[in-house]
C-alpha cells in the first residue's frame, strides 16, 4: 500500500517513453501512431495489473502444498483423479520436468493422434477432474482452454493437414492411373469414422465452452490466502472502495471472453464453408462420380483443419508469461493428495550447480 502510488508513477512514465519511442518516426502514418498508442495503452493496463497481482502474490502467506486434506476419499475416481492431475498437472515441474514423466508423455501423444476423436477423450477426461470435486480452480479452467484450443492447433490442424497432404502426395506419385479411386478408397475424409470426426471437430468447441461457463464458480487461491489475512487480529477489513477495487482487478478470465468470441466466429465460418462445399458437391454431382457421402467426409476433414488452424492464437498464449498476462489468474497445480495448490518450482536437488561459476558438491 505504501509503495503503490510509487510504482502507478513509474508505469506511467515508462508507458509515455514507450509510447514516444514507437512513435518517433517522422513519416509514420498519423492513423498508424493512433493505433500503436492505443495499442500500448490497452497492453499496458494488463502489465500493470500483474505487476500488482504479483506483488500481492508475493506478500501473501504461503500454503504448504504437500498439506494432506483433511478428509481424504478412498473411492476409484479420487484415486485415478489423483494419480493423473498429479502426472500431468503437477504443481512443482515446468514443461521440462513433466517431459521426464512417461505418463505425462503418454497422455500427450495420446492427443496427438489425429483420428477417432482420441485428443477429445483424454481432454473431456481431464475437464471432468479439474470440475469435479467443486469448486474448480480458476487457473486450471483457463489452462485447461487454452491447452484445449492449443493442442487443436497442433493436432487438428498441423498434423491432420500434414496427414492429408501425404495422403494425396501418395494417390499422385504410386495410383495415377486410378488416382480419383485411390483418393476415394483412402482419402483423408475416410482414415476415421464420421463419429470419430464429428467429435474430434465439434468436441473442440463443446470442451471450451464447458470450461468458460464453470469459470465464474471458480476459486482462486490467491483470494483463499487474503480472506486467511483478513481474520487475522493484524488486519483491518478493507473499506466498500478497496472491495471494489479488488473486484474490478480480479477479473475472472481476464481477456479470455474476447478469445472465446474470435472463436466462436472461427467455428462459424469453418461451418459457412463445409455447407458451401457440400451443397456444391451436391449440386454438380453426376451419376458416375464420387459419392455424395464420401465428398461430406472429406469436406468435413478439412473444414476441421481450417477451424483447428484459425486457433493459432491460443497457441501463443500457452506460453506462461503470455498466458498470465492475459488471463491475470496465478498459476497452481496438483499435489500428491489431489489438491489444487499455488505452483512453485521444485526444490534444486542436492549436488547441482547453485550460482555460475560455483559449485555444490554432495556429502558422500
Amino acid at each position: 500500500s505504501i509503495s503503490a502510488p510509487l510504482r502507478a508513477e513509474l508505469m506511467q512514465k515508462l508507458r509515455e517513453i514507450m509510447k514516444k519511442n514507437m512513435t518517433a518516426d517522422p513519416d509514420m502514418w498519423e492513423r498508424v501512431k493512433v493505433l500503436q498508442r492505443s495499442m500500448i495503452d490497452s497492453l499496458w493496463e494488463d502489465v500493470e495489473k500483474e505487476i500488482e497481482l504479483n506483488v500481492e502474490l508475493a506478500w501473501l502467506q504461503p500454503i504448504d502444498p504437500n498439506l494432506q486434506p483433511e478428509q481424504a476419499s478412498k473411492s476409484c475416481y479420487r484415486f485415478f483423479r489423483r494419480k493423473v492431475l498429479r502426472h500431468y498437472l503437477p504443481f512443482d515441474r515446468s514443461i521440462f520436468g513433466k517431459l521426464r514423466d512417461p505418463v505425462y508423455v503418454a497422455l500427450t501423444l495420446t492427443m496427438l493422434i489425429p483420428n477417432a476423436g482420441f485428443r477429445v477423450s483424454v481432454l473431456s477426461m481431464i475437464l471432468t477432474f479439474i470440475l469435479f470435486p467443486r469448486p474448480p480452480d480458476e487457473f486450471q479452467i483457463i489452462n485447461f482452454i487454452l491447452l484445449c484450443k492449443g493442442t487443436q492447433f497442433l493436432t487438428g490442424g498441423l498434423v491432420s493437414m500434414g496427414q492429408g497432404a501425404s495422403i494425396y502426395f501418395g494417390c499422385f506419385n504410386w495410383h495415377e492411373a486410378n488416382m480419383t479411386d485411390c483418393i476415394a478408397e483412402r482419402g483423408p475424409g475416410n482414415v476415421s469414422s464420421l463419429i470419430g470426426e464429428l467429435a474430434d471437430y465439434w468436441g473442440s468447441i463443446v470442451l471450451v465452452w464447458i470450461a468458460f461457463l464453470n469459470l465464474p464458480f471458480a476459486q482462486e487461491h490467491r483470494q483463499q490466502k487474503r480472506l486467511k489475512l483478513q481474520s487475522g487480529p493484524q488486519i483491518s477489513e478493507p473499506t466498500p472502495a478497496e472491495a471494489n477495487s479488488q473486484r474490478l482487478r480480479i477479473d475472472r478470465g481476464g481477456r479470455m471472453s474476447s478469445l472465446l468470441n474470435y472463436d466462436v466466429a472461427c467455428f462459424a465460418f469453418s461451418l459457412l464453408v463445409l455447407v458451401v462445399l457440400s451443397g456444391g458437391n451436391f449440386l454438380l454431382r453426376k451419376e458416375d462420380s464420387v459419392s455424395a457421402y464420401r465428398h461430406f467426409l472429406e469436406n468435413i476433414f478439412w473444414c476441421k483443419v481450417l477451424y483447428s488452424l484459425l486457433s493459432m492464437p491460443f497457441a501463443l498464449f500457452t506460453i506462461q508469461p503470455l498466458q498470465q498476462v492475459l488471463t491475470h489468474a496465478a498459476p497452481t497445480g496438483f499435489n500428491d493428495f489431489g489438491e489444487c495448490v499455488p505452483f512453485r518450482m521444485a526444490d534444486k536437488p542436492v549436488g547441482s550447480l547453485s550460482s555460475i561459476g560455483s559449485f555444490s558438491v554432495a556429502e558422500p
